[in-house]
């Protein structure tokens, strides 16, 4: 998508010359370098590379996530706040009302002692003041949404009473919860065997349809990301080597890196 188009939807995240560094002991490591990316409302960006080149460091900076050994320079701007700097009220609304973060292990995105039906009330309730009743009212209609045929059992369930796939579809249900325009997805899937991954893959790209959602989606399948993906982001050593349209991915690749990564992937029906 063209620059000018992009500004005319309207841009969910941007990102500027984002350099971060860790600082311990006196010394100084570099983690992410120089990162540029830009995420239209609507539309889905894949980061995709090797592990350690900063794809979830890159999530985590977005929203200003990162330990206070963290040094951060740059800029980046979620649903138009400047993140670094808000104030610390502005941040926390940011967080609770704009942005869904789905982790890798949902299991461990969850409190093990607390029911489902408060995990998921909790934004709602603490942030927005919504009462309770409201609250659970709204994510019974949310697990319904992404396919719990139970929804009411659901919520006074436990996390270790539901398998990882029904957790993700809970996790993906909560992040829906405050209405989000922008999900970080933080390899939501690689935990999950190959059809339950078919599964919630297809349930957040109807989600993110019915509802305009913008999506970051981490990920080491490269034609995960080349049939999902607007736009997939190659990183390499803490920066964005090459950006590409993701239905373009395996044709016009033109760096290095990205062909070593392409020329890697394993192909059904090759030979030894």
């Amino acid at each position: 998508m063209s620059e000018g188009s992009a500004s005319m939807i309207g841009a969910a995240l941007k990102v500027s010359g984002l350099d971060v560094d860790y600082v311990a002991e006196g010394s100084s490591t570099q983690v992410l370098s120089g990162v540029g990316l830009e995420l239209p409302q609507g539309e889905t960006l894949g980061l995709v590379g090797e592990s350690g080149s900063g794809k979830s460091t890159t999530i985590r900076a977005a929203l200003r996530l990162l330990g206070d050994s963290a040094r951060v320079r740059g800029s980046v701007e979620v649903c138009g706040t400047d993140v670094y700097g808000a104030r610390p009220g502005a941040l926390r609304k940011l967080r609770a009302e704009q942005v869904a973060l789905i982790q890798q292990d949902p299991r461990n995105s969850l409190n093990p002692v607390r029911r489902i039906g408060p995990s998921m009330c909790e934004r709602l309730v603490r942030v927005r003041g919504v009462d309770r009743a409201t609250a659970l009212d709204k994510a019974e209609t949310m697990l319904t949404a992404v396919g719990i045929r139970n929804p009411g059992r659901c919520l006074r369930q436990f996390p270790h009473q539901l398998s990882g796939g029904m957790l993700q579809r809970v996790v993906i249900a909560a992040g829906l919860m405050a209405d989000p325009r922008l999900i970080l997805a933080d390899e939501a899937t690689s935990a999950l065997d190959v059809s339950t991954q078919a599964e919630v893959l297809g349930l957040i790209a109807e989600q993110q349809r019915s509802r305009n959602l913008a999506v970051m989606f981490v990920t080491h399948d490269l034609h995960l990301a080349a049939s999902m993906c607007d736009t997939v982001a190659v990183m390499h050593g803490g920066r964005v080597v090459e950006s590409l349209a993701g239905r373009y991915l395996f044709d016009t690749a033109e760096d290095p890196y990205t062909r070593g990564l392409l020329q890697a992937t394993p192909i059904l029906g090759g030979t030894r």
